[in-house]
């Protein structure tokens, strides 16, 4: 936590490798007791917020981590190998691998039931946790860089498409298509 002149009030700082702002991710859990922590080069890390430590490394992917999110007592990493794995927060280990694509992961969500990943080469990929089936459904024109399961599950693409998804079916449900005009 910050006061009005941007000095550290309440928090810790965590000293790290120089590293590329684009290529980190980072994720705090909803109580903000926990933070996911992954920059190139250097392992998966938990942090305990309120203690200010680290809790466990974690070093399962090969390649750097490009997306990482915390729900309640479980966390997804998902990297540059195209593996997805799922953590256990209570027992601080992987417990499950729940996919492996053929490209790089680069945006995670989850609820209690799925997994929701995207891909650089536009494909979303909705994994069961009970039997680890994967469904990938390739609508983006561009990669995905964000999706969100919120109030809806949203995807959206690099540049140019925002899309709803019908999470039983895994349909298109909404899609919006943004183009930028360019004049002589």
């Amino acid at each position: 936590v910050y006061d009005n002149e941007f000095k550290l009030k309440n928090g810790f700082k965590i000293k790290l490798p120089k590293n590329k702002i684009n290529e980190n991710t980072i994720d705090v859990s909803d109580n903000f007791k926990y933070l996911l922590l992954s920059v190139p080069n250097y392992p998966l890390s938990l942090w305990d917020i309120e203690n200010r430590k680290m809790l466990q490394k974690y070093e399962w992917h090969k390649g750097d981590i490009l997306s990482v999110k915390i729900r309640d007592n479980y966390f997804l990493s998902g990297g540059m190998d195209g593996k997805i794995f799922l953590y256990s927060v209570p027992l601080k280990k992987m417990v499950s691998r729940i996919a492996k694509y053929k490209d790089f992961i680069s945006t995670l969500d989850m609820d209690e039931e799925e997994v929701f990943a995207g891909s650089f080469d536009s494909a979303v990929i909705f994994a069961d946790l009970s039997s680890l089936s994967m469904r990938i459904r390739k609508l983006h024109l561009h990669k995905v860089i964000k999706i969100s399961n919120e109030k809806f599950l949203v995807s959206s693409s690099e540049k140019s498409d925002v899309i709803k998804w019908n999470k039983l079916d895994k349909n298109l449900k909404d899609k919006l298509t943004l183009y930028l005009e360019i004049r002589d």
